[in-house]
């Protein structure tokens, strides 16, 4: 009689992510993996990037899936780490904005999350590229990035502390003048920032690209062009009901490869969190179905 050889999972722990405590996070994960199926192993996170190089040292030692656990940040770093391998993408959302796993419907319930991962539905999906920087979610330059440099200063997270950096950087914020290329093909813009989306989610159940789609092949490319800073309170509700495509000054194009050319610009957003832009173009590229991930 031939045993069946169990699976190997590791867990990634970002301890600083988000709003929720994670010190018994271990104990839930023992009390629910199915230990028949699966064994594994618990690693935290000590530094910025540790993710992506525990993840790429477990995809060279045969392991079958890597979950992290965290906000969006932490499963952008294990992305990096096993993209383009037979390695799974695994989520515990304990984030703050948890918009990957609201896309993916991943329960954002820890218990919930991980019976997720004990079914062992695997899918492929895209994932998007920037020089050397794969990014799950979205790539954004404007006031998104602005506030994702903002928000990345504050020392606590949730809603309250990024509702607070997009307000201090709403009103000085002036708009860019952005050329951009959509597979090729050349246009200028005036925008107050520009978004090209692979989910749907930007985090907290807000949108800036409510119809993308992690298995098209194509980008979603939101550019808002400048509006009265009062109006602009109005495009909240827009956002969380997902209707930003009917903002009346959204420009929407679908794409697989964008190229941002900005002057004076120096960081870009990418799934939330903030990162140099040394030079121009921006080119950005889908990556089709790069990435395999447990999903429900």
């Amino acid at each position: 009689m031939l045993l069946k050889v169990k699976k190997k999972i590791l867990f990634i722990v970002n301890p600083v992510s988000g709003v929720f405590q994670k010190h018994n996070i271990d104990q839930k994960i023992g009390d629910t993996i199915d230990s028949q199926h699966y064994d594994y192993d618990i690693q935290f996170t000590e530094y910025s990037g540790h993710a992506t190089i525990l993840a790429k040292e477990a995809a060279s030692n045969g392991t079958d899936i890597v979950v992290a656990v965290g906000g969006d940040g932490s499963i952008n770093e294990v992305a990096n780490g096993i993209a383009y391998t037979d390695v799974a993408l695994g989520v515990i959302p304990l984030g703050s904005g948890n918009g990957y796993a609201r896309h993916l419907n991943i329960p954002l319930n820890v218990s919930k999350a991980l019976q997720v991962i004990n079914r062992g539905k695997i899918d492929a999906i895209d994932i998007g590229v920037t020089g050397d920087r794969y990014f799950i979610s979205n790539a954004g330059v404007g006031f998104v990035s602005i506030v994702a440099n903002e928000f990345k200063q504050h020392h606590l997270h949730g809603f309250f502390s990024y509702a607070m950096a997009v307000l201090k950087k709403y009103f000085p914020y002036r708009g860019r003048t952005y050329n951009i290329e959509i597979d090729g093909r050349a246009i200028q813009r005036q925008a107050f920032f520009v978004v090209v989306g692979n989910t749907r989610e930007l985090g907290y159940h807000f949108s800036a690209t409510p119809k993308a789609d992690v298995r098209d092949g194509y980008f979603d490319v939101l550019i808002l062009k400048p509006f009265p800073k009062l109006l602009g309170l109005f495009t909240v509700p827009f956002s969380y009901f997902q209707l930003t495509h009917k903002w009346y000054s959204s420009e929407f194009h679908r794409a697989k490869t964008v190229k941002i050319y900005q002057e004076y610009e120096s960081i870009v957003e990418l799934d939330g969190d903030p990162f140099p832009w040394n030079e121009s173009p921006l080119k950005v590229d889908v990556c089709h179905l790069a990435l395999k991930v447990v999903i429900p």
